[in-house]
């Protein structure tokens, strides 16, 4: 604890001197990092908070097709377990009538476009169809694409 009561996170760096039976030690002030990492753990969950108890579908799709991540919506509507996601892609949640459609969307994006409206039509595990709308937008890191997300209404 500092003299002014707050905490302080520090990093020790200590070197015995056996010659004068004393230690020499630096201490670096993690303070500002340790609170920008919870400033940021802080934001992620409440961001994460909200896409959870949304009634809309959330979907991050990776360049090969499969899931990234989902939100409950997802999972309640598609009857998919979180177990099964990952031997899931994209194109199993789509009908077939709509692959060639959702190829396009998707090269589309890895170049760089979004869309506003998005129609395609779900297959729930149980085979049943139903029609949703929405948005997609490309992820990018240094300029290269990492991920489709996905925001769809029923």
């Amino acid at each position: 604890m500092a003299a002014d009561g707050s905490i302080r996170w520090l990093q020790w760096t200590a070197v015995g001197v056996p010659e004068e039976r004393a230690f020499r030690a630096v201490a670096s002030d993690l303070t500002p990092r340790h609170e920008a990492e919870a400033h940021v753990r802080e934001s992620e969950q409440r961001y994460l908070d909200l896409i959870e108890s949304a009634h809309d579908i959330v979907q991050s799709i990776l360049p090969d097709g499969h899931f990234e991540f989902v939100n409950r919506a997802w999972h309640e509507l598609l009857g998919y377990t979180p177990e099964e996601l990952p031997a899931l892609t994209l194109f199993d949640i789509v009908d077939d009538v709509d692959h060639d459609h959702c190829t396009l969307l998707i090269a589309q994006i890895m170049s760089g476009k979004s869309f506003d409206r998005v129609e395609v039509t779900f297959v729930a595990k149980d085979g049943h169809t139903f029609p949703v709308d929405g948005n997609a937008t490309g992820r990018f890191s240094e300029g290269r694409y990492v991920a489709t997300h996905t925001f769809f209404r029923t």
